[in-house]
Protein backbone atom coordinates (compact mmCIF):
# COMPACT_ATOMS: atom_id res chain seq x y z
CA UNK A 1 0.00 0.00 0.00
CA UNK A 2 1.37 3.40 -0.95
CA UNK A 3 -0.49 6.38 0.45
CA UNK A 4 2.27 8.86 -0.41
CA UNK A 5 1.35 8.94 -4.09
CA UNK A 6 -2.39 8.48 -3.54
CA UNK A 7 -2.54 4.86 -4.74
CA UNK A 8 -3.89 2.01 -2.68
CA UNK A 9 -3.55 -1.59 -3.80
CA UNK A 10 -6.85 -3.43 -3.36
CA UNK A 11 -7.11 -7.20 -3.44
CA UNK A 12 -10.25 -8.15 -5.34
CA UNK A 13 -11.62 -11.69 -5.30
CA UNK A 14 -14.02 -13.13 -7.85
CA UNK A 15 -16.36 -15.93 -6.82
CA UNK A 16 -18.26 -17.78 -9.53
CA UNK A 17 -21.13 -20.28 -9.57
CA UNK A 18 -22.96 -22.09 -12.38
CA UNK A 19 -26.25 -24.02 -12.43
CA UNK A 20 -27.49 -26.00 -15.42
CA UNK A 21 -31.26 -26.15 -16.05
CA UNK A 22 -32.18 -27.92 -19.26
CA UNK A 23 -30.20 -26.43 -22.13
CA UNK A 24 -29.49 -23.19 -20.19
CA UNK A 25 -26.62 -22.51 -17.80
CA UNK A 26 -27.05 -19.78 -15.20
CA UNK A 27 -23.91 -18.02 -13.98
CA UNK A 28 -23.34 -15.80 -10.97
CA UNK A 29 -20.09 -13.91 -10.44
CA UNK A 30 -19.47 -11.91 -7.29
CA UNK A 31 -16.68 -9.41 -6.68
CA UNK A 32 -15.55 -8.79 -3.13
CA UNK A 33 -12.55 -7.17 -1.55
CA UNK A 34 -11.00 -7.47 1.85
CA UNK A 35 -9.44 -4.00 1.98
CA UNK A 36 -12.17 -1.78 3.45
CA UNK A 37 -15.91 -1.37 3.03
CA UNK A 38 -15.92 0.43 -0.33
CA UNK A 39 -17.08 -1.78 -3.18
CA UNK A 40 -14.63 -1.58 -6.07
CA UNK A 41 -15.95 -2.34 -9.57
CA UNK A 42 -14.51 -5.42 -11.28
CA UNK A 43 -13.03 -4.94 -14.75
CA UNK A 44 -11.46 -7.94 -16.39
CA UNK A 45 -11.96 -11.22 -18.18
CA UNK A 46 -14.13 -14.04 -16.85
CA UNK A 47 -13.91 -17.63 -18.07
CA UNK A 48 -17.33 -19.11 -18.85
CA UNK A 49 -17.03 -22.90 -18.53
CA UNK A 50 -19.34 -25.83 -19.10
CA UNK A 51 -20.50 -24.94 -22.61
CA UNK A 52 -20.95 -27.64 -25.26
CA UNK A 53 -17.91 -27.78 -27.57
CA UNK A 54 -19.74 -27.37 -30.87
CA UNK A 55 -22.45 -24.94 -29.72
CA UNK A 56 -22.91 -21.17 -29.82
CA UNK A 57 -24.53 -19.37 -26.90
CA UNK A 58 -26.03 -15.99 -26.22
CA UNK A 59 -24.92 -14.63 -22.85
CA UNK A 60 -27.96 -12.79 -21.50
CA UNK A 61 -27.79 -10.49 -18.44
CA UNK A 62 -31.30 -11.16 -17.13
CA UNK A 63 -31.05 -8.58 -14.35
CA UNK A 64 -30.37 -5.65 -16.70
CA UNK A 65 -32.13 -7.28 -19.68
CA UNK A 66 -29.25 -6.98 -22.14
CA UNK A 67 -27.15 -9.25 -24.31
CA UNK A 68 -23.55 -9.45 -23.19
CA UNK A 69 -21.99 -11.46 -26.01
CA UNK A 70 -22.24 -14.50 -28.29
CA UNK A 71 -19.70 -17.19 -27.51
CA UNK A 72 -18.78 -20.77 -28.42
CA UNK A 73 -17.95 -23.67 -26.09
CA UNK A 74 -16.45 -25.50 -24.35
CA UNK A 75 -14.97 -22.50 -22.52
CA UNK A 76 -15.35 -18.86 -23.49
CA UNK A 77 -13.92 -15.60 -22.27
CA UNK A 78 -16.13 -12.66 -21.34
CA UNK A 79 -14.73 -9.15 -20.90
CA UNK A 80 -16.81 -7.78 -18.04
CA UNK A 81 -17.20 -4.72 -15.87
CA UNK A 82 -19.52 -4.85 -12.87
CA UNK A 83 -19.90 -3.79 -9.28
CA UNK A 84 -21.00 -6.36 -6.72
CA UNK A 85 -22.38 -9.10 -8.96
CA UNK A 86 -22.99 -10.18 -12.54
CA UNK A 87 -25.81 -12.65 -13.17
CA UNK A 88 -26.37 -14.06 -16.65
CA UNK A 89 -27.65 -17.05 -18.58
CA UNK A 90 -25.98 -18.92 -21.45
CA UNK A 91 -28.74 -19.74 -23.96
CA UNK A 92 -28.04 -21.99 -26.98
CA UNK A 93 -28.70 -20.31 -30.34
Amino acid sequence: MSLANGKVKVNLFIEGHAVRKGAHIYYAFFASQWAGDVETPFRGTLEVRGLAASSTYRLWDYVNERQLERVSGPAARLDAAFQGSLLFCAEPV
